[in-house]
């Protein structure tokens, strides 16, 4: 509840004090500052029944051109000078039009001429006016010059939108597809519209078609449809009238709508007197429940009135106008377009708006306030919420926070005290349950049917949310004394209200601390009876004073500040002759703005945290004479994003989410410590500042400047350390929405100075986000056996899952990876102070982070340039590294060094890694599992040959022996160390095997060999001596046994021998004998 000492003490006496005030009011003028046009940026989309662009709440207003492409033959001709002279003279803010886009006005001679489209969409944009596009007139006033083709008939919805258009060069069917594909990108087009005033007959003047509706739905399906295909940015319209059409009467209405790729319903109003047009049938209200129904935005694509119909004046209209606009909005319209413009005046008797006319207040919005009583601010900047009194009628209002798009939101001279949600989505404010009772209501803040909160029984007033948006705070009043004496708290969820303070000397102007914790409030009772500002628990408890005023000053409406430049202060009104602040422990006490002459009243702060207030005409609440609004921008959104150079930083950051009325005009950042800064201007969201000390840690902020001032400093951004021979930085902060993609390219690829750029594409479905790239010199250390590439990636985004990840691509110049293929590059990723870890290969399906994160593309681009792709849930720190490690090679068997038996089955066992770029190949003479070479005696070697993707080798080599399976000497002859006795002279035979015939030339002379040896020790103590022996293979006996027979002499008697057979495997056998007489 608004107002000074002198309300305040109503609240006590009275509680019907609300029509008092504004009785006091009406004669005042309530101007706001001259608002700047709206850029346009963003695709306007939808969201259930509403409409937004780049998330924000959007609805509109504008005026029907429909000529606005013509050459003169359909009404009047535009030119360049022509166009933009009227959308000046229409609005210097902007807004929206519609206007025929027929395939007529594209063709010129026979051939396609897109020159008045393009002038069209750009003379709009550059007056921040979007377009509804139609495709095609029901009528033929304008949509055919062939005879016989004017009229759209039932055939025509059939099959002959899919026929050539005898006035175009193809059918309508495939210019709806060639429109939609060549301006998909433009965001000055908020809808393509299929059909001005579409419906279905025979014939013009033939009843309906029996299947009318089936028809239309038909045609809509087909031509959205294929629009949808090529182009998912803009919105369609069917482009139907509502008042019962054939093919759209009564229920029909909504089942035509009922379509996946129509994205807006529409109605035509051209009744003078009615604010919501038509019967129970066919009328407006009807319409919009149905679109609620389907969860999809009405607007009203031609709203007529002629002057005569209203009483001969175009201020008549225009108040006609208004009425019809606040009404229609309230009830959920989310556009409004008057028919028609004529640059050459407005006349009384016919719908034409031109230039000057009253009417075009209506569509800005701009006409003033005669009073205000209380305003409430958006917690995003945007919008304000207006309790007061415009062109004679009071309640509630919602406008921009430049005052322009003022719509009535709550008809009703007892709606005060609003405030906005934290999600800027509902407006809670009190009203009047009856002649009796004031009570709390809630109202969507882009309007709607209010909601009471209150029961009927209990009388509450000045409402104020909680931080979080659960509870609302407001006074009661006691039923028996008919005062504000207690203190409720309502649940928004269940309506759950419960008095958690109660006191004699009653309660005004309750609110919440920014973290919910404390209510503060004014109450009476202070040093001399005066009020003050109380703070009590949020969950009921003793109060404290915060304020201690004396001689008779007091403390009113007090709100805590939410922004971060100055969280918690309190600003308040003390009696009407300043505006204070105070800490909330009743510190730092401050005026911080005093009167000249002339009152205060509903000090607020702004989400930037500066001051707002009433200014009134006197110092006793007299009327309101202005609203005072700072206009400099929101400070910008986010931390900016630094990254450190050489004596240098790049910043980068996004603007704000509100200019404040008037355009950026140039960005400052400034670094701490010292005094280093750059400005840059509002185009640029990227800056180097130079002369930073290198070895010292930065930090930034930026600020916004438009002609009304200089905004608040951003947040810190991250801190960044200059260091000499850095390589040069670069940035990018960026909202990006689903399947887009923000990058450090500034539009060349890598180059030498910028060896690396970094693009993030978000998932398709994922909601939109901010991206942080930040590239600088590396901090982390090289791993073991690789060289890092000159820049490290920062990068920090909203998650993916594996199964929708981001999508990260660096690209390399080719002056970084010289002598280098795609293959020798590896990315690692470093999570905080972890260990980097190699990211590898993707192995899943496409598209997906399998493993999370893995590389799926290595891509050797013209000119030598290398592009990595990486998949990932989640953004990191990310280096690239030129690997130099070979691979490794596990190696088992064959055994280095062994022996093995001859066909002996012996498996190779081996394996190769690599925890850089990942094996390219791994062979051997066989598959580790398989049999290696036994199959012939002699030495063998088994080599492992590893290669890795960068195209480092690694080979192990063993060597083996295989040798003959020989198993001992067979008796009569005994294996060492047994002396086997032999009488000297007479011939010996040795016999052993091989396991099989391994032929006769197994041993190589000179063996066998004889050498004396000590009959007691057995060493030797002569050199060996050749003898002359006789191999054969196998006998009747034993067929499978070698027979070695050797001749010996008599003269050997009384000696020892040692006897040796070498084998060609290279082993020898030895049996020791002694000779006997």
């Amino acid at each position: 509840m608004g107002g000074g000492p002198h309300e305040e003490r109503k609240v006590l006496r009275n509680r019907h004090l609300a029509s008092a005030i504004l009785i006091g009011l009406v004669l005042a003028v309530v101007t706001f500052p001259t608002p700047a046009k709206a850029d346009i940026t963003g695709f306007v989309s939808r969201q259930g029944t509403q409409l937004t662009v780049d998330g924000q709440p959007y609805r509109f207003t504008g005026l029907n051109i429909y000529n606005a492409n013509s050459n003169g033959w359909c009404w009047y001709p535009f030119d360049a000078a022509s166009l933009d002279s009227s959308l000046s003279a229409i609005s210097s803010q902007g807004g929206v039009i519609r206007a025929w886009f027929f395939q007529q006005l594209a063709t010129t001679n026979g051939a396609r001429d897109w020159t008045a489209f393009d002038r069209t969409l750009s003379a709009a944009r550059s007056h921040g006016f979007r377009v509804i596009a139609t495709l095609i007139d029901q009528w033929g006033d304008c949509g055919a010059s062939t005879s016989g083709f004017g009229y759209k008939t039932e055939s025509w919805y059939t099959t002959g939108y899919t026929q050539p258009d005898p006035v175009g060069l193809v059918s309508y069917r495939d210019w709806a597809a060639e429109m939609a594909s060549r301006y998909a990108a433009d965001p000055t087009i908020l809808a393509w519209q299929l059909v001005n005033e579409a419906e279905v007959k025979p014939t013009s003047g033939a009843a309906c078609s029996p299947n009318a509706a089936q028809i239309l739905k038909s045609f809509a399906t087909d031509v959205s449809g294929l629009i949808k295909n090529v182009d998912l940015n803009h919105l369609i319209s069917l482009g139907t009238i509502g008042g019962g059409q054939c093919g759209a009467q009564g229920a029909e209405y909504q089942d035509v709508h009922d379509i996946p790729t129509i994205d807006l319903c529409e109605y035509h109003d051209y009744t003078p007197n009615q604010a919501m047009p038509g019967d129970v049938y066919n009328g407006l209200q009807v319409r919009i429940n149905q679109c609620n129904a389907l969860d999809k935005p009405i607007f009203v694509g031609e709203s007529g009135i002629r002057p005569v119909d209203v009483g001969g004046t175009l201020s008549a209209r225009a108040r006609a106008f208004q009425a019809k606009f606040e009404t229609q909005f309230a009830a959920g319209v989310v556009g409004e377009l008057i028919w028609a413009w004529d640059k050459d005046g407005s006349l009384i008797n016919n719908y034409d708006i031109g230039p000057g006319d009253a009417a075009l207040d209506v569509l800005t919005g701009t006409k003033p306030f005669s009073s205000i009583q209380n305003f409430a601010i958006s917690h995003d900047g945007k919008r304000i919420a207006i309790s007061g009194t415009r062109d004679g009628a009071p309640g509630l209002y919602e406008a921009n926070r430049d005052g322009t798009g003022t719509v009535l939101l709550v008809a009703d001279g007892y709606a005060i005290d609003p405030q906005f949600s934290p999600d800027d989505t509902q407006l809670v404010y009190g009203g009047a349950l009856d002649r009796h009772n004031h009570g709390i209501f809630m109202i969507v803040s882009s309007g709607g049917t209010p909601r009471s909160l209150t029961d009927p029984a209990i009388d509450e007033a000045q409402p104020r949310f909680s931080p979080d948006g659960t509870k609302i705070v407001a006074i009661g009043a006691d039923p028996v004394t008919n005062t504000y004496t207690e203190l409720h708290l309502i649940d928004v969820s269940s309506l759950t209200d419960t008095i958690i303070a109660t006191h004699p000397n009653g309660f005004v102007n309750p609110n919440f601390s920014p973290d919910g914790s404390t209510i503060i409030f004014v109450q009476a009772g202070g040093p001399g009876g005066s009020w003050e500002i109380w703070a009590m628990p949020a969950s009921g408890g003793s109060a404290t004073m915060v304020t201690h005023f004396t001689g008779g000053r007091s403390a009113f409406q007090p709100e805590a500040s939410l922004a971060p430049i100055n969280r918690g202060k309190i600003v308040f009104l003390e009696a009407y002759q300043a505006i204070d602040t105070i800490d909330p422990d009743g510190s730092n006490f401050a005026q911080a703005v005093v009167t000249t002459g002339r009152g205060f009243s509903a000090p607020h702060w702004t989400p930037s945290g500066h001051l707002s207030y009433l200014l009134n005409s006197d110092l006793n609440g007299g009327y309101t004479q202005s609203l005072h609004m700072p206009m400099q921008p929101l400070q910008p959104i986010t931390s900016p994003v630094a990254a450190p150079g050489d004596g240098s930083a790049s910043v980068s950051w996004l603007p704000p989410a509100y200019d404040g009325g008037a355009p950026v005009t140039s960005y400052s950042v400034i670094a701490q410590p010292g005094t280093a800064s750059v400005s840059v201007p509002s185009s640029m969201t990227t800056a180097t500042i130079s002369g930073l000390t290198n070895g010292v840690t930065y930090t930034f902020t930026v600020t916004a400047s438009n002609t009304e001032g200089t905004s608040d400093p951003s947040l810190v951004s991250n801190p960044a350390t200059p260091q000499a021979g850095a390589m040069p930085p670069a940035t990018v902060q960026q909202a990006v929405s689903g399947g887009s993609t923000a990058t450090t390219d500034p539009g060349t690829g890598p180059t030498p100075s910028l060896p690396v750029t970094t693009s993030v594409t978000m998932p398709p479905s994922s909601q939109a986000g901010i991206v942080n790239i930040s590239q600088s010199s590396v901090t982390e250390p090289a791993p073991t056996g690789f060289s890092l590439v000159g820049q490290q990636v920062q990068i920090s985004a909203p998650s993916g899952t594996a199964a929708s990840p981001l999508s990260l691509t660096f690209s390399l110049d080719a002056s970084a990876t010289a002598g280098e293929s795609a293959g020798s590059l590896q990315i690692y990723r470093t999570e905080g102070t972890g260990t980097p870890t190699p990211v590898a290969d993707c192995t899943g399906a496409v598209g997906v982070a399998s493993p999370d994160p893995c590389v799926s593309a290595r891509t050797t681009l013209s000119g030598g340039d290398i592009q990595l792709t990486v998949l990932t849930s989640a953004a990191s720190i990310w280096n690239l590294a030129l690997d130099k490690t070979p691979p490794s090679i596990t190696f088992a068997t064959p055994i280095d060094g062994a022996t093995y038996k001859l066909r002996q089955i012996v498996n190779a066992s081996y394996s190769c890694a690599d925890q850089g770029s990942g094996i390219a190949s791994c062979s051997a003479p066989v598959a580790s599992g398989a049999e290696i070479d036994t199959g012939s005696v002699g030495t063998k070697t088994f080599a492992v040959t590893a290669r890795d993707k960068a195209g480092n080798s690694n080979v192990v080599t063993h060597t083996y022996k295989v040798i003959f399976d020989f198993t001992g000497f067979f008796s009569p002859i005994s294996n060492p160390p047994v002396l086997n006795s032999v009488k000297a002279g007479a011939s010996v035979t040795e016999s052993f095997s091989l396991a099989g015939n391994q032929g006769l030339s197994i041993i190589p002379p000179p063996y066998p060999k004889l050498q004396t040896i000590s009959c007691t020790t057995l060493v030797a103590s002569s050199p060996p001596t050749s003898l002359s022996g006789t191999l054969r293979y196998g006998s009747a006996a034993y067929p499978t046994r070698y027979f070695e027979t050797w001749p010996s002499l008599k003269s050997w008697a009384g000696t020892c021998a040692q006897v040796t057979i070498r084998l060609t495997d290279g082993t020898g056998h030895v049996a020791y004998f002694k000779f006997t007489k």
